[in-house]
Protein backbone atom coordinates (compact mmCIF):
# COMPACT_ATOMS: atom_id res chain seq x y z
CA UNK A 1 0.00 0.00 0.00
CA UNK A 2 2.82 2.58 -0.04
CA UNK A 3 4.13 2.45 -3.40
CA UNK A 4 1.88 3.04 -6.18
CA UNK A 5 5.46 2.69 -8.36
CA UNK A 6 8.10 0.00 -8.90
CA UNK A 7 10.84 0.43 -7.11
CA UNK A 8 12.86 1.58 -10.17
CA UNK A 9 9.19 3.97 -11.42
CA UNK A 10 9.81 5.20 -7.77
CA UNK A 11 13.75 5.51 -7.69
CA UNK A 12 13.21 8.13 -10.91
CA UNK A 13 10.26 9.76 -9.32
CA UNK A 14 12.02 10.11 -6.02
CA UNK A 15 15.21 11.69 -7.90
CA UNK A 16 13.18 14.18 -9.95
CA UNK A 17 11.89 15.51 -6.23
CA UNK A 18 15.21 16.53 -5.70
CA UNK A 19 16.96 19.68 -6.56
CA UNK A 20 19.35 18.74 -9.87
CA UNK A 21 22.46 18.37 -8.40
CA UNK A 22 24.93 15.69 -8.57
CA UNK A 23 25.18 14.34 -5.15
CA UNK A 24 21.63 14.14 -4.05
CA UNK A 25 20.85 13.06 -7.38
CA UNK A 26 23.12 9.95 -7.08
CA UNK A 27 21.85 8.91 -3.80
CA UNK A 28 18.11 9.09 -4.74
CA UNK A 29 18.69 7.11 -8.14
CA UNK A 30 20.35 4.20 -5.55
CA UNK A 31 18.65 4.96 -2.33
CA UNK A 32 16.33 2.27 -3.26
CA UNK A 33 18.69 -0.58 -5.21
CA UNK A 34 18.49 -3.22 -3.20
CA UNK A 35 14.36 -3.68 -2.36
CA UNK A 36 14.30 -6.50 -4.84
CA UNK A 37 17.23 -8.54 -3.62
CA UNK A 38 15.82 -8.43 -0.04
CA UNK A 39 11.89 -8.66 -0.83
CA UNK A 40 9.65 -11.44 0.67
CA UNK A 41 6.40 -11.95 0.93
CA UNK A 42 4.21 -12.39 3.92
CA UNK A 43 1.43 -14.95 4.14
CA UNK A 44 -1.47 -12.13 3.15
CA UNK A 45 0.80 -11.39 0.07
CA UNK A 46 2.26 -8.29 1.82
CA UNK A 47 6.04 -7.28 0.45
CA UNK A 48 8.59 -6.34 3.54
CA UNK A 49 12.28 -4.59 2.36
CA UNK A 50 13.59 -5.91 5.33
CA UNK A 51 17.44 -4.97 5.67
CA UNK A 52 17.26 -3.19 1.73
CA UNK A 53 18.90 0.21 3.06
CA UNK A 54 21.97 -1.57 4.60
CA UNK A 55 22.26 -4.01 1.68
CA UNK A 56 21.66 -0.97 -0.58
CA UNK A 57 24.46 0.95 1.05
CA UNK A 58 26.64 -1.94 0.20
CA UNK A 59 25.56 -2.16 -3.41
CA UNK A 60 25.87 1.50 -4.10
CA UNK A 61 29.52 1.45 -2.76
CA UNK A 62 30.18 -1.56 -5.13
CA UNK A 63 28.56 0.10 -7.81
CA UNK A 64 30.79 3.56 -7.25
CA UNK A 65 33.82 2.34 -6.98
CA UNK A 66 33.50 -0.09 -10.46
CA UNK A 67 32.39 3.59 -11.85
CA UNK A 68 35.82 5.10 -10.66
CA UNK A 69 34.15 7.59 -8.50
CA UNK A 70 36.05 9.58 -5.72
CA UNK A 71 35.91 8.23 -1.91
CA UNK A 72 34.48 11.01 -1.03
CA UNK A 73 31.47 10.53 -2.98
CA UNK A 74 31.45 6.93 -2.63
CA UNK A 75 31.43 7.10 0.99
CA UNK A 76 29.08 9.70 1.59
CA UNK A 77 26.17 8.26 -0.75
CA UNK A 78 26.97 5.40 1.51
CA UNK A 79 26.25 7.15 4.26
CA UNK A 80 23.03 8.51 3.31
CA UNK A 81 21.88 5.85 1.64
CA UNK A 82 22.18 3.92 4.66
CA UNK A 83 20.40 5.95 7.08
CA UNK A 84 17.33 7.29 4.62
CA UNK A 85 14.91 5.52 6.36
CA UNK A 86 15.92 5.40 9.30
CA UNK A 87 13.01 6.42 12.08
CA UNK A 88 13.94 6.69 15.30
CA UNK A 89 11.12 7.80 17.61
CA UNK A 90 11.11 11.67 17.92
CA UNK A 91 10.29 11.40 21.63
CA UNK A 92 13.20 9.57 22.46
CA UNK A 93 15.88 12.98 22.15
CA UNK A 94 18.66 10.64 23.01
CA UNK A 95 18.20 8.19 20.07
CA UNK A 96 17.27 11.10 17.74
CA UNK A 97 20.78 12.86 18.35
CA UNK A 98 22.25 9.88 17.58
CA UNK A 99 21.31 9.25 14.45
CA UNK A 100 21.88 12.80 13.64
CA UNK A 101 25.19 11.91 15.20
CA UNK A 102 25.53 8.91 12.09
CA UNK A 103 24.23 11.27 9.44
CA UNK A 104 26.47 14.16 10.43
CA UNK A 105 24.67 17.23 11.75
CA UNK A 106 25.61 19.46 8.33
CA UNK A 107 24.01 16.82 6.34
CA UNK A 108 21.07 16.68 8.15
CA UNK A 109 19.18 19.32 5.21
CA UNK A 110 19.76 16.82 2.45
CA UNK A 111 18.70 14.23 4.23
CA UNK A 112 15.14 16.39 5.20
CA UNK A 113 14.82 16.88 1.69
CA UNK A 114 15.84 13.03 0.56
CA UNK A 115 13.53 11.68 2.80
CA UNK A 116 10.34 14.19 1.46
CA UNK A 117 11.12 13.29 -1.98
CA UNK A 118 10.94 9.33 -1.11
CA UNK A 119 7.18 10.00 -0.25
CA UNK A 120 6.45 12.19 -2.50
CA UNK A 121 7.31 9.25 -4.77
CA UNK A 122 5.23 6.90 -2.80
CA UNK A 123 1.47 6.26 -2.79
CA UNK A 124 -1.12 8.08 -0.76
CA UNK A 125 -1.17 5.77 1.98
CA UNK A 126 -0.22 7.73 5.35
CA UNK A 127 1.09 10.32 3.28
CA UNK A 128 0.32 13.24 5.76
CA UNK A 129 1.72 10.91 8.74
CA UNK A 130 4.90 10.27 6.98
CA UNK A 131 5.31 13.78 6.23
CA UNK A 132 4.84 15.17 9.59
CA UNK A 133 7.36 12.64 10.76
CA UNK A 134 9.79 13.90 8.50
CA UNK A 135 8.41 17.78 9.87
CA UNK A 136 8.93 16.33 13.54
CA UNK A 137 12.66 15.45 12.24
CA UNK A 138 13.54 18.35 10.93
CA UNK A 139 12.12 20.44 13.97
CA UNK A 140 14.56 18.45 16.35
CA UNK A 141 17.47 18.88 14.71
CA UNK A 142 16.52 22.58 14.49
CA UNK A 143 16.39 22.14 18.14
CA UNK A 144 19.71 20.63 18.22
CA UNK A 145 21.17 23.56 16.87
CA UNK A 146 19.89 26.26 18.77
CA UNK A 147 20.83 24.44 21.98
CA UNK A 148 24.16 24.04 20.83
CA UNK A 149 23.57 19.99 21.47
CA UNK A 150 27.12 17.77 20.95
CA UNK A 151 26.51 15.38 18.19
CA UNK A 152 30.32 15.27 17.09
CA UNK A 153 32.91 13.91 18.96
CA UNK A 154 35.29 16.83 18.18
CA UNK A 155 32.80 19.21 19.89
CA UNK A 156 33.37 17.03 23.53
CA UNK A 157 34.57 18.85 26.14
CA UNK A 158 37.30 16.83 27.01
CA UNK A 159 39.71 15.48 24.69
CA UNK A 160 42.49 13.40 24.10
CA UNK A 161 45.10 15.59 25.75
CA UNK A 162 43.20 15.89 28.62
CA UNK A 163 43.06 11.96 29.22
CA UNK A 164 46.91 11.85 28.43
CA UNK A 165 47.15 14.77 31.59
CA UNK A 166 45.47 12.23 33.55
CA UNK A 167 47.90 9.60 33.06
CA UNK A 168 46.23 7.50 30.47
CA UNK A 169 48.49 6.80 27.41
CA UNK A 170 47.23 6.91 23.58
CA UNK A 171 45.60 4.21 22.26
CA UNK A 172 42.95 2.19 21.42
CA UNK A 173 41.76 2.62 24.77
CA UNK A 174 41.50 6.15 24.77
CA UNK A 175 39.26 5.76 21.60
CA UNK A 176 36.82 3.45 24.17
CA UNK A 177 37.05 6.56 26.61
CA UNK A 178 36.02 8.84 24.21
CA UNK A 179 33.02 7.31 23.08
CA UNK A 180 31.88 6.16 26.12
CA UNK A 181 31.76 10.45 27.57
CA UNK A 182 30.30 10.89 23.68
CA UNK A 183 27.98 8.38 24.50
CA UNK A 184 26.85 10.20 28.00
CA UNK A 185 26.52 13.61 26.59
CA UNK A 186 24.54 11.94 24.07
CA UNK A 187 22.01 10.52 26.50
CA UNK A 188 22.19 14.37 28.60
CA UNK A 189 23.69 16.98 27.00
CA UNK A 190 23.84 18.95 30.00
CA UNK A 191 27.02 17.20 30.97
CA UNK A 192 29.21 18.30 27.89
CA UNK A 193 31.25 20.80 30.41
CA UNK A 194 34.62 20.58 31.05
CA UNK A 195 34.69 19.58 34.67
CA UNK A 196 31.35 17.44 34.81
CA UNK A 197 32.88 15.05 31.96
CA UNK A 198 36.86 14.91 33.95
CA UNK A 199 34.82 13.59 36.79
CA UNK A 200 33.34 10.94 34.98
CA UNK A 201 36.47 10.29 32.72
CA UNK A 202 37.86 9.85 36.16
CA UNK A 203 36.17 6.94 36.73
CA UNK A 204 36.29 5.77 33.24
CA UNK A 205 40.07 5.66 32.95
CA UNK A 206 40.63 3.81 36.28
CA UNK A 207 41.05 0.46 34.69
CA UNK A 208 43.31 1.58 31.97
CA UNK A 209 46.12 3.25 34.39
Amino acid sequence: PHHKYTVGEHSIVAMQNVRPERMIRLIMLLHDLAKPVVLTTDDTGYDHFVGHTQAGADMAKGILRRLKFDNATIDFVYRMVKHHDDRPPINNKPLVRRRISQIGLENMPMMIEIKRADILGQSDYEFESKMGYVDDLEAAYKEVIEKNHCVDKKNLSVNGRDLIEMGMKPGEEMGIVLDLLFDIVLNDPRLNEREKLLERANKLITPFI
